[in-house]
């Protein structure tokens, strides 16, 4: 068995031939263990002869020290004996002086008047030193501000996120909502709730959960954005990543170009372009998945209503909340489409003109023989099947079709959504219904009416058979057909049922508020009266529930369109727009 300081040593020199990489490996000779454990049995038998001398001379020194209190205690007895004796004597003198008083003392002399005592001043303690005041503690530094915020909700304590927060590093839970914080440095995030995200310095943060819309200016480039999963670094302009569950996360170049490294596994770093997206674990693995850029919030809205239609993937949407003419606005969705309005239109502010509650705060208004909103041409709008359009508008009275969004570009093609008045087909009441023409197809209308001068929200779906279904205020409506072989201008039954044929696609070219002009003009104009917003096409049926739980999400009084509890960043949440 080797003796525990040996033990000690050769512990210790292994440890540092860890540390310092072998260095001390030839310390202890194998060859001399025996010697040290002599040397270490030797230094043993002294130290054990040591103690036992030391044990003899504290034992003599114990019964030296019991002699010495024996004495002592003899010496005391005797002299308590003597010291009883003198105190005995002492008290019968004391008797004897007292009895000899009191037979010879002379009377007692009154005492002279009592002299009132003077009056007591109370002491008043000095006052006790104030303390000094505690050193102030320095405050937090701020990295990042709230610049733009939409019903942005805290986890803790149920709190809002004000516009013009100071962020100093740290964690930020999001339960619900949409908020965009600006760095220091110029970037930008936009986080949409439930999300959680770490501010960690000017230009650095983590995405713990959740989704999250970077933008990063030239002079910022560099930024970084960290995952479990992967860090990913920006190389100019735009990214948003998903983190939807631990370790793992998806990256959508929006534009730009982005880095990428994951957080484990040793993989080398990844370049991706604008259009690109991979998904990435933490184990160093990837994979390409499918690019989406309209999954991600990349802006605050202003109402709940536009936050339910983004989050409803939809192509290509309007705001319409400003709609001058010379202005070029461009959609939000998956096609970021350059629109150009025309002549005859003007931006309307409906929040003293809104009826019963229901209606956006803004809107594009349409009077005369205007030309509308113009939109080039993308084949992926000229479909005429498994598609949905909705809107929010106010009609006025007028004779013939008005068209909401329609993509006649040429004749016996495309399809026009809106409304109509009855006197137009010779029907028996002159109101107001939804209209939907696939050109060449067949017409449809909603079986009732819809009121002029008040503002409603419309839809219209096409599934893949070219059936349709149309929508007033969140609700299904019956429909109404025209026979295809009637006459223009024929007093005709309009039917329930009938064989609705897929219509004819088109090369996209559309307008918002009137037909295309068509290559020739050939193209009736069919001039919207009245006002639109919010006007969004999709490239799928949305379902009843969904189409309801847009027009219900207008309806939340707390954060509906006419809101006063909506915040704008300091360069405007207006539609994105250049002048001509």
């Amino acid at each position: 068995m080797i003796h525990s300081r040996l033990r000690d040593v050769l512990l210790q020199h292994d440890m540092r031939s860890l540390v310092f990489d072998e260095a001390f490996v030839d310390t202890v000779d194998p060859r001399h263990i025996a010697s040290l454990l002599d040397e270490e049995e030797a230094k043993a038998a002294r130290r054990a002869e040591e103690l036992a001398a030391q044990m003899r001379r504290k034992a003599l020194a114990v019964a030296r020290q019991a002699d010495l209190l024996d004495s002592k205690r003899r010496r005391s007895e005797h002299s308590r004996s003597s010291v009883a004796l003198v105190y005995a004597c002492v008290a019968a003198t004391a008797a004897l002086l007292v009895v000899a008083f009191r037979t010879f003392a002379p009377p007692p002399v009154p005492e002279p008047a009592s002299v009132p005592a003077a009056p007591i001043v109370a002491q008043v303690p000095a006052p006790a030193p104030v303390p000094a005041p505690a050193p102030a503690i320095a405050p937090a530094p701020v990295i990042a501000e709230i610049v733009n915020a939409f019903d942005a909700k805290l986890r803790r304590l149920d709190e809002s996120l004000p516009v013009g927060a100071k962020l100093p590093p740290g964690s930020l839970v999001f339960d619900q909502g949409v908020a965009e914080a600006r760095f220091a440095s110029g970037v930008t995030i936009v986080i949409e709730g439930p999300s959680e995200v770490d501010l960690l310095t000017t230009d650095r943060a983590k995405l713990v959960r959740g989704k999250g819309v970077v933008r990063v200016p030239p002079q910022a480039v560099g930024f970084t954005l960290q995952s479990d999963a992967a860090a990913f670094v920006d190389l100019g302009t735009e990214f948003a990543v998903e983190v939807d569950q631990p370790g793992r996360a998806s990256i959508h170049v929006l534009d730009g170009e982005v880095a990428f490294v994951a957080e484990q596994g040793g993989a080398p770093s990844r370049t991706l372009q604008r259009g690109a997206a991979t998904q990435v674990n933490r184990d160093g693995t990837t994979s390409d998945v499918e690019f989406d850029g309209a999954k991600f919030v990349r802006r605050v809205p202003a109402s709940a209503y536009e936050l339910a239609v983004l989050r409803s993937e939809p192509l290509a949407y309007w705001r319409l909340n400003q709609g001058d003419p010379g202005d070029q606005l461009t959609s939000e969705g998956r096609l970021a489409l350059p629109s150009f309005v025309k002549s005859g239109m003007a931006t309307a502010d409906n929040r003293g003109e809104r009826s019963g509650g229901n209606g956006p705060n803004d809107a594009v208004r349409f009077q005369g023989e205007h030309d509308g909103i113009e939109i080039p041409g993308d084949p992926a709008l000229g479909m005429a099947s498994n598609c949905t359009y909705e809107a929010w508008v106010c009609p006025a009275r007028a004779v013939g079709p008005q068209r909401i969004f329609s993509t006649f570009d040429r004749p016996h093609s495309g399809m026009a959504f809106g409304v109509v008045d009855g006197r137009w087909y010779k029907m028996p009441n002159d109101e107001l219904k939804v209209h939907l023409t696939l050109y060449g197809k067949y017409d449809c209308v909603s079986a009732t009416p819809v009121a002029e001068g008040e503002w409603i929200h419309v839809a219209a779906a096409v599934d893949a058979a070219g059936t349709p279904a149309l929508y007033v205020n969140g609700e299904p409506v019956g429909q109404r057909f025209r026979p295809l072989d009637a006459a223009e201008g024929d007093a005709v039954e309009w039917v329930a049922d009938k064989e609705t044929p897929v219509g004819v696609s088109t090369g996209g070219r559309a307008r918002i508020g009137r037909n295309p002009p068509g290559a020739q003009n050939e193209i009736a104009r069919e001039c919207w009266q009245g006002a639109i917003s919010n006007v969004a096409v999709y490239d799928r049926v949305l379902d009843a529930a969904e189409i309801r739980r847009h027009f219900d999400a207008t309806n939340d009084k707390q954060t509906d369109h006419g809101s006063q509890s909506r915040t704008k960043s300091p360069d405007g949440a207006r539609e994105s727009k250049t002048t001509k």
